[in-house]
């Protein structure tokens, strides 16, 4: 049988030399031969590969769903639903193989019945990407939306996005929308919609709970509080991390614990801690935006470093030292296979007259502190900033990125000073 002409949408099965698998075929991704298979991943594979293909199904014709208009409570607490992409409000259209946005309130309700019980949903369709390819741009957009919608009256808002860098959005939006006084959850999905053990409506019923009932102000996350579906967590907006690929308790908070507890099916918020309050709810003129064309490297401290790996940042305006232990760098020339450390130690020395090089421990839990060991303390009079943070290196390059847009001449003096939270630690009880 010529693969190329099996009919997409068709329960297939494709065998191999190694292996066999059923699933439905969906088109082609280049060259690749692509299945869904019953678990919700896709395989790609080599036509060249393929011995034998046999339809197990033929493509069901589909029906044009009936639509429903959805009535609304409009004496529930409005939140508003911002979505920027991710799998948490998508459908796998398999005529096309592509995911498709379902983001009006009629087909979010559709999606998701239980959230027109617990709050009266509006929406905006911002983006439709996947977070991996964020720039500071897109923070900006997402910022903006919200502040719009802040001067119309709207103050309870969900942002979705995809898992893979959506603490870099969660804490942009912290920073940029620190004056607004508004409440802000950003929520995602592990696994996709189009599958049995997807966390999206769990996860969106709950951060929806969470904002309906509780007067909060600032950014936070709100996502699976284990594997079992039963709670979620709401999570600072700063210092918290996507920690597992794929499990969809992955999101944990760094150096300090979570601040409510949401429970699935009780409908019941358990405060884990206190919540920030609006002292004042007028409206800034302005935000306090990232500037669109920073550029601020990211360096892992590693074995076997080179200083040629500093070359490419001489033009850059910031750059975020991920340090090992306490934090240190490979800069101690011990003995004739360290020659090149000590280059290295010239390179940042280099680096942190032209712009602010700080710190941060790639231990993830746990404060720098450079005053220890001598690596630390050679740091530090190269000019190295951050001693004594408790950010997460993603923390701590989106406030660099924040600092250097708003606050540029004040960067070394505001590196360690508190805005958001994200120099508030609880070191008695490291949650990890």
């Amino acid at each position: 049988m010529n693969i190329v002409s099996l009919p997409i949408n068709a329960q297939i099965r494709i065998s191999t030399k190694k292996a066999s698998y059923e699933g439905l075929l969906l088109p082609k991704e280049g060259d690749e031969i692509v299945l869904k298979l019953k678990s919700g991943y896709n395989i790609g594979l080599l036509p060249k590969h393929i011995t034998n293909a046999k339809v197990l199904e033929k493509p069901k014709k589909k029906e044009p769903a009936e639509k429903h208009a959805v009535h609304q409570n409009e004496s529930l607490p409005k939140v508003m639903i911002l979505h920027t992409g991710g799998t948490i409000a998508s459908k796998v259209d398999y005529e096309t193989g592509g995911v498709v946005a379902q983001f009006s309130p009629d087909e979010l309700i559709g999606l998701f019945p239980e959230l027109q019980e617990l709050a009266f949903i509006e929406s905006e369709l911002v983006g439709n990407m996947q977070s991996d390819d964020f720039r500071f741009a897109h923070f900006n957009i997402v910022a903006k939306k919200i502040f719009a919608q802040a001067k119309k009256g709207a103050n309870k808002f969900i942002v979705t996005s995809g898992t893979d860098f959506l603490h870099y959005l969660a804490t942009a939006l912290s920073f940029i929308l620190s004056d607004v006084p508004v409440g802000v959850l950003v929520v995602g999905a592990q696994r996709s919609s189009d599958r049995g053990s997807s966390d999206a409506g769990m996860n969106l019923a709950c951060a929806t709970q969470f904002l309906a009932t509780q007067d909060f102000r600032g950014v936070g996350v709100c996502m699976h509080a284990s594997i079992e579906d039963d709670a979620c967590v709401i999570l600072p907006g700063v210092n918290v991390r996507k920690m597992h690929s794929s499990r969809r308790d992955a999101f944990k908070p760094i150096n300090k614990g979570p601040l409510a507890k949401v429970s699935y099916s009780g409908k019941q918020v358990t405060l884990l801690e206190d919540l920030a309050q609006a002292n004042d709810n007028a409206l800034p003129r302005s935000l306090s935006l990232l500037d669109e064309q920073l550029r601020i490297g990211m360096v892992w401290a590693k074995p076997q470093m080179f200083p040629e790996e500093f070359g490419c940042y001489d033009e850059f305006d910031g750059l975020v030292l991920v340090m090992s232990g306490l934090g240190h760098f490979p800069i101690t020339a011990f003995d004739d296979h360290c020659k090149l450390h000590g280059v290295i130690h010239e390179r940042i020395r280099h680096l942190a007259v032209k712009m602010p090089v700080v710190a941060a421990v790639q231990t993830i839990y746990g404060r720098v502190d450079m005053d220890v060991y001598s690596p630390g303390r050679a740091l530090q009079e190269a000019g190295v900033i951050g001693n004594g943070s408790v950010m997460s290196p993603e923390t701590a390059y989106i406030k660099l990125a924040w600092l250097l847009s708003n606050h540029e001449q004040d960067v070394k003096k505001s590196f360690l000073q508190d805005f958001v939270g994200e120099m508030n630690s609880d070191e008695s009880n490291l949650y990890w």
